[in-house]
């Protein structure tokens, strides 16, 4: 009794251990925001300087990668300048990128960045505006060459999307497929093929299952380690590719090289593809073991804990380690992940399963099917429970406010993977109400084979879940879609505003007023959008901020005008074509300086 005991603890203490490596190589960030985006720049955007600068300061919401960054400036051509050097990382400050400078001639200069970040490796871009002179412009009357300074570059790749989708279906399989095994198929067997009522055979179950080689479908867990293999590998490529701005064969040179050398998302890729390594090691060893004995606990226990370690690298590429809480946070992505591997995994491994149990002769047959579909049943209610809680505490950091759910791409996006999880826990709940009751009936061929339709619909439900979840993975943050500062809302007439000051802090700031009709589309062509500002001395008068028109309802302006701490009063003026003036207020006070 003591050894076996013994045996049982030593696959907890395995996955303790490789949990706690893994975590070791985390460099969790004290804080972050899942887009490297640019929160402000020393000098600011549009600013006109009587002197050049001696150097460039961006700071961006999370570190990022500076081997795969570049800062460039140009001048009014659109030609490279040669005074800039190359960027370092602030050493007080590992989201801020310095740029050493050699002196410039009087004019206008573009400054073009393309960042990669350190949590989770999307790439932001985009560009602002400076002057040297102040005879060259009048300050307030630069725009930026190619772009806007409030226009980073938020978008998810297509195909790293793919690359995704298929990675976490690889994992589903590959993860819960193994797990499925001691969770379910093992503790159906001992008594599957026991002599039951009418039944006319007394042949033990292991007898039956060495007949009909009842056990872990290998070929299909290779076929799973492969895709597994093949999407982080190609997806290093896509990701290279990306940082690089380049295309698929331009990456697999030096952008590739510098990927997979001294960066974060280098070292979580080799620790992903070690822990395959060992997976794929376990299936052979699995494989030669004889099919006619389960397979040992030091097995399956070696086999879930690299499971679970390659679980944890994975949510330690995504969103969940951009947060405030980064530990916490990871926590509850890697259980969410686990929970949707057990879940999607199992009903691959069930499918396979039943359709092997329903060779079985007669009774034991029957009898089988059922204790499958028990056992699932049990395993998929915790799955559940794990997922909707799990979901729950995640969505609080992503989406923020509820608006946002209609307001952002990645809102969107998450209402489409919910309107996919509703009609998946319909069928969980028809299997287990009805069609489970009737498989012990007189009718109980007819009822396996329509459980077999109903995990299929299943298994198409959560791949499209998988593939809602794969776009979540490459989009901005709902929480972050308006920028990294203070963001207000407000309607009046219909129409929906949006207020987002960034950085949100006394001095430089950039002012975005978000236009929405009462249908959530993006209001453009006003005659007049501004912003009144009216500081906490309101004696001091108020000054006026005409906002430009950036497209897809979206106005924005930059300026030195919040210069005194306390309560501020902004009034926006909205002004559409045949309608009245729209005035709505908000209330802003601004952080002091960092």
């Amino acid at each position: 009794m003591r050894d076996g005991s013994r045996r049982r603890t030593r696959p907890a203490l395995l996955l303790f251990a490789i949990l706690t490596a893994a975590l070791s190589l985390l460099d969790w960030p004290a804080l972050a925001l899942a887009h490297a985006g640019l929160v402000s720049s020393t000098p600011a955007a549009n600013a006109v300087l009587e002197q050049p600068p001696t150097q460039l300061v961006l700071h961006f919401s999370e570190p990022p990668e500076l081997k795969l960054s570049e800062v460039k400036v140009l001048d009014r051509t659109g030609k490279r300048s040669d005074a800039a050097g190359a960027p370092t990382v602030d050493p007080s400050d590992a989201s801020s990128l310095i740029v050493p400078m050699q002196p410039l001639d009087k004019g206008i200069y573009t400054v073009a960045y393309r960042v990669t970040s350190t949590i989770d490796g999307h790439v932001t871009g985009g560009s602002f505006a400076f002057v040297v002179g102040t005879d060259i412009v009048k300050p307030g009357q630069l725009q930026a060459m190619y772009g806007d300074f409030s226009a980073n570059n938020y978008q998810a790749d297509p195909s790293l999307t793919v690359a995704h989708w298929l990675d976490y279906l690889a994992i589903a399989v590959l993860v819960g497929g193994i797990a499925f095994y001691p969770a379910v198929l093992r503790p159906a067997l001992p008594r599957a093929g026991a002599p039951r009522a009418g039944s006319p055979s007394g042949r033990t179950a292991l007898s039956l299952v060495a007949d009909v080689e009842l056990a872990l479908p290998y070929s299909t867990l290779y076929l799973a380690w492969a895709l597994a293999m093949m999407a982080a590998i190609g997806g290093a490529v896509l990701q290279a590719a990306a940082s690089a701005d380049t295309d698929l064969a331009g990456a697999l040179g030096a952008p590739l090289s510098n990927l997979l050398q001294g960066t974060r998302y280098g070292a979580l890729l080799w620790l992903r593809v070690t822990i395959l390594a060992g997976m794929g090691g376990c299936l052979a060893i699995g494989q030669s073991l004889s099919p006619r004995r389960p397979l040992p606990w030091w097995w399956l226990g070696g086999a879930l804990a690299l499971g679970a370690a390659l679980l944890l690298a994975t949510s330690a590429g995504s969103h969940a380690a951009g947060t405030n809480e980064p530990a916490l946070s990871l926590l509850a992505d890697w259980l969410h992940l686990a929970a949707v591997c057990l879940w999607g995994g199992g009903l691959v491994m069930l499918t396979l399963s039943l359709r092997t149990a329903r060779r079985l002769p007669g009774v034991a047959s029957t009898d089988l099917v059922d204790r499958l579909a028990a056992g699932f049943t049990r395993l998929a209610g915790l799955s559940v429970l794990v997922i909707v809680a799990t979901g729950i505490y995640r969505a609080t950091f992503e989406v923020a406010d509820p608006n946002n759910l209609l307001d952002t791409a990645y809102g969107l996006a998450l209402a489409a993977k919910l309107s996919l999880l509703a009609p998946l826990l319909g069928l969980a709940g028809l299997n287990l109400l009805l069609i489970r009751r009737r498989l012990a009936g007189p009718h109980a061929g007819k009822w396996s084979t329509r459980l077999l339709w109903a995990v299929g619909s299943e298994m198409a439900l959560v791949a499209g879940i998988l593939g809602a979840t794969a776009l979540l993975t490459g989009l901005q943050p709902a929480r972050e879609a308006f920028g990294a500062g203070i963001v207000l809302r407000a309607q009046a007439d219909g129409i929906e505003t949006i207020l987002a000051v960034t950085p949100g802090r006394l001095g430089d700031n950039t002012f975005e007023l978000y236009l929405r009709d009462s249908l959530h589309r993006p209001l453009d062509g006003a005659d007049k959008v501004a912003l009144l500002l009216t500081p906490p001395d309101s004696s001091l008068g108020t000054t006026e901020v005409v906002l430009a028109g950036r497209g897809n309802g979206r106005y924005s302006g930059e300026g030195k005008y919040l210069s005194l701490p306390g309560d501020w009063q902004i009034q926006a003026l909205v002004r559409l074509p045949g309608r009245e003036d729209i005035r709505v207020t908000y209330s802003l006070s601004p952080k002091p300086p960092p």
